[in-house]
């Protein structure tokens, strides 16, 4: 994510809230501080397919507004 948000590429990290901190810093780590984070509830693993719609349900408008040009995180 981090080569393609260099690159120019539209790119995002999806990650759980329970990860957020470490994402924030993991962005600055990678030298792309302004790599949008999509985030959703965790856990994600170990869950079942109705949780997990739930998950993608839960990142689909983040997804839609960094496609339209907005930032997240």
């Amino acid at each position: 994510m981090a080569e393609l948000q260099r690159r120019g590429v539209r790119a995002a990290l999806i990650c759980s809230d329970a990860f957020l901190p470490l994402a924030r810093v993991q962005r600055l780590a990678a030298n792309v501080p302004d790599l949008p984070l999509i985030v959703i509830k965790h856990p994600l693993g170990g869950i079942g397919l109705d949780d997990v719609g739930r998950r993608a349900a839960q990142a689909l408008p983040q997804i839609l507004e960094l496609v339209r040009g907005a930032q997240h995180d």
